[in-house]
């Protein structure tokens, strides 16, 4: 009896509750688990001292590596090259003469340039004041970045695909973190072009990813993402090596102390070469884990039986409010965030990138605003699947009825008077989405009378939405909106917005003709595993 039991149970289908959980922890994990830094050494190899064939070997080398920059007033020597030259006198001379040229690093904060050696202690010399022989093309490095950080992927198993092809690296700096304090705090810059992915470099031209070449080396580099760690320590290896670390600039990083001797770095900003439809797409979606997970939950009659909207907060952050960067989304996108988009599209599904604001209106120091996306929430899901009913009623479908009877309420409420209606504001709050019906760029609204002050203004274009179904929480955000609110002391009330996936899941009864080709496809990768 106690086996049938248990039998009857494990043949029990799912609920819609639990598929959208799984599915919701499904794009969680793949989010924690997704490459956001990679790195590795490439040895340096005068071409002119080995008989060796170089060019046809599969291990990557790369020339000595030579520095000039500008002379002073005095004449000083304005060259040197790595590896340095074996007699300690000459190679301390030309190192010191390098030191010497170098400027205090500062960082920014604020929106200014500060200095301060307790937080960053290193110096630099702009691109501007140097040149160099190496780029990072040359010996298999921007290679190596493209495959991991940035694959592409195929729209629809068309040959067009979405995403960003190729990478191009331009030289910002050169910085020299010198023992035995030489170090920059943990930190994570802020994106502000579409067209470049990763971190920014402090008040100088918009940069969004960063490798970093070290070509002489002491310490370690600290990169953090999601609650995972990657930490490059090259301080014991090859000194006739270059060392290289790239990483998403929406990374917390950190330069550990250098405890001696002398970290010298190129940093290079990665772009885009390109986003958007592709000739040449990488990858193709459907060999994705994503992808059978996402094709096993449509297909299932449990599922969103009636339709709905799920919502998925980016989990990188893009440049989704700020003038023409806005327009590449979501050719930009990287990560998880390319993976869901690209999964759901290949189902033909509708899809659409819009800025949620919350529906609950932000005043300045207001240290008790929370975010109310509206909706069902993850945090609700994991509460519903943890309490769910004896009854055949499908919970999410009971909240979302309910959030309607809510809405409806709360419309028919501006026809009471103002206790009445307040009281019901309070006591029935508001589960709707406001969602911008394009990316917008920051609004300046002249302002409002408390009385009739709304979460955001009419001039940022937008619309309510009941029931979106969200995978996860929102992380990067945007200024939205910026209005003054009149009243008996004047206030400042802002809005900040977060770049979503909404994508429009049709009825169990119009899902079938999706899986016509997914068959087919989904047996050819079962015969070649």
């Amino acid at each position: 009896m106690e086996s049938s039991s248990m039998n009857a149970q494990s043949a029990r289908p799912k609920s819609n509750v639990a598929l959208l959980q799984d599915l919701s922890t499904a794009v969680n994990g793949q989010a924690a688990a997704a490459t956001f830094a990679c790195g590795g050494s490439v040895p340096i190899v005068d071409p002119a001292s080995t008989t060796d064939d170089t060019t046809s070997s599969p291990v990557r080398t790369c020339a000595p590596i030579t520095l000039r920059w500008d002379a002073d007033a005095a004449g000083e020597q304005s060259k040197i090259s790595f590896p340095l030259p074996a007699e300690e006198g000459v190679s301390r001379s030309m190192l010191s003469a390098l030191v010497n040229a170098c400027q205090p690093a500062t960082f920014g904060f604020g929106g200014k340039d500060v200095l301060d050696e307790s937080y960053r202690k290193a110096t630099k010399l702009d691109a501007s004041a140097f040149s160099t022989n190496f780029h990072p093309h040359d010996c298999g490095i921007l290679g190596s970045v493209q495959q991991i950080l940035l694959p592409s992927m195929v729209a629809g198993g068309q040959k067009n695909g979405v995403g960003p092809q190729g990478a191009r690296a331009e030289l910002y700096n050169l910085n020299i973190y010198a023992g035995p304090s030489g170090k920059f705090h943990a930190h994570v810059d802020t994106p502000r072009g579409a067209m470049q992915f990763g971190v920014i470099r402090p008040a100088k031209a918009d940069t969004k990813t960063e490798m970093l070449i070290a070509i002489l080396d002491r310490g370690s580099l600290r990169v953090k993402h999601r609650g995972k760690v990657v930490e490059f320590t090259w301080a014991e290896t090859d000194l006739n090596s270059i060392h290289w670390a790239a990483f998403y600039g929406d990374c917390e990083h950190e330069v550990l102390e250098v405890t001696s001797g002398h970290r010298i770095t190129l940093t290079y900003n990665l772009y885009y070469s390109s986003i958007g439809p592709l000739a040449q797409p990488i990858a193709d979606p459907r060999h994705l884990p994503l992808y059978c997970i996402i094709a096993d939950t449509l297909r299932n009659a449990s599922f969103m039986p009636k339709g709905g909207i799920l919502g998925f907060f980016c989990h990188h952050q893009y440049a989704h409010a700020q003038g023409d960067n806005r327009k590449p989304i979501p050719g930009a996108f990287k990560g998880v965030d390319l993976a869901v988009y690209s999964v759901f599209d290949t189902f033909g599904l509708k899809l659409g990138i819009h800025p949620i604001v919350s529906n609950e209106m932000r005043v300045e120091d207001d240290e008790g605003w929370q975010k109310r996306m509206g909706g069902i929430s993850r945090d609700e899901l994991e509460s519903m699947k943890a309490n769910l009913p004896d009854n055949s009623k499908d919970p999410v479908e009971v909240f979302l009825d309910d959030m309607k009877q809510t809405a409806d309420m709360r419309k028919n409420a501006l026809e009471e008077d103002y206790d009445d209606r307040w009281e019901i504001y309070e006591n029935y709050p508001d589960h709707t989405t406001i969602v911008g019906k394009r990316l917008h760029g920051l609004v300046l609204d002249g302002g409002h009378d408390e009385d009739t002050a709304k979460p955001i203004s009419d001039q940022w274009k937008h619309e309510k939405l009941h029931g979106i179904l969200w995978m996860n929480e929102p992380v990067h955000s945007e200024y939205a909106c910026v209005s003054l609110i009149y009243g008996n002391q004047g206030s400042l009330t802002y809005q900040l917005s977060y770049a979503a996936i909404l994508v429009v899941v049709p009825p169990v009864a119009a899902r079938a003709h999706m899986f016509a080709n997914l068959d087919v496809s989904s047996k050819g990768r079962g015969d070649a595993a």
